[in-house]
């Protein structure tokens, strides 16, 4: 496809999303959506409670729950993990399945199929956020671009392909042997020689956390900054033959007063996409 070279130098000149969010991965992918999430919680737990008294058939197990054969994919492997498994709930959890449709999934390793869990982990082990984005995008529109407070589907935030998530923060791996010396703080999920490049450009000081601190920004700025600019129709527009071919390159904010202008106005679209702003209830 031919495109405008022209536009490239300075879009090449931003910072990739990719390199400034370290850890991030697709979305999780199911051998069949409708047999591990559900709209409402309650009837996932019902099925699966009777999916663990069902008899260890093969083919009686795909047919009541109406379940075609995959391969590569083996219902009785997670049979097998939850058979004897006296709390089911602990695996049920909110998805971003598409667009404002939260819904509820059994994320259970083999039951699922990908789970993409060294990245799903660090939405599920604390309050966090991610990124929702993708490498390529077959539509018509240049669109691909969300957020999320819960782990999410692989095709949440681009239809054609498949998305991918880059949460704002990472937290540590949590096991049943806690040593004293072990941290159970989250830290940012941020290259540190872009953040480094993004603080010497506004003279301000980077936190991890959020404090109100004259002259400090923290990771939500940097995502709500991020979040402004790729929902600017000018900046679609203008990059939208680079944007459908890789993942999103952003420019580097260069004075305070736009960099704060676009955080406010970032923030704004992130609280009504995650339904959380006084604004929703005007639609």
């Amino acid at each position: 496809v031919l495109r405008d070279e022209t536009k490239y130098d300075q879009y090449a000149n931003g910072f990739s999303i990719k390199t400034l969010f370290k850890v991030n991965g697709v979305g999780l992918t199911t051998a069949h959506d409708d047999f591990v999430i559900k709209m409402e919680e309650k009837p996932l737990l019902e099925m699966y409670q009777e999916f663990q008294t069902t008899e260890r058939n093969t083919e009686l197990l795909h047919e009541k729950f109406n379940v075609r054969k995959k391969t590569g994919w083996n219902i009785l492997d997670g049979y097998d993990n939850i058979k004897l498994e006296s709390d089911l709930k602990k695996y049920i959890y909110p998805i971003s399945y598409r667009p404002f449709d939260n819904r509820y999934v059994f994320y259970e390793d083999k039951l699922v199929w990908r789970t993409v869990r060294k990245v799903m982990r660090h939405l599920l082990n604390g309050e966090n956020l991610g990124l929702i984005s993708a490498r390529s995008n077959k539509s018509e529109t240049c669109d691909h671009f969300y957020i999320s407070k819960n782990i999410m589907e692989t095709k949440c935030g681009e239809r054609t392909t498949q998305s991918a998530i880059f949460p704002l923060y990472l937290y540590p791996e949590t096991t049943s042997r806690q040593t004293i010396n072990q941290s159970t703080e989250r830290t940012p999920n941020l290259n540190a020689e872009i953040v480094k490049e993004i603080t010497d450009n506004l003279s301000l000081t980077f936190t991890n956390e959020k404090e109100n601190t004259d002259n400090t920004f923290a990771p939500i700025d940097i995502l709500d900054y991020i979040y402004s600019v790729l929902h600017s129709p000018t900046y679609r527009k203008k990059y939208k033959e680079f944007l459908k071919i890789d993942f999103p390159r952003v420019p580097y904010p260069k004075d305070q007063d736009t960099f704060w202008q676009l955080v406010k106005l970032g923030g704004e679209i992130r609280q009504i996409h995650l339904l959380e702003s006084p604004k929703v209830e005007d639609y």
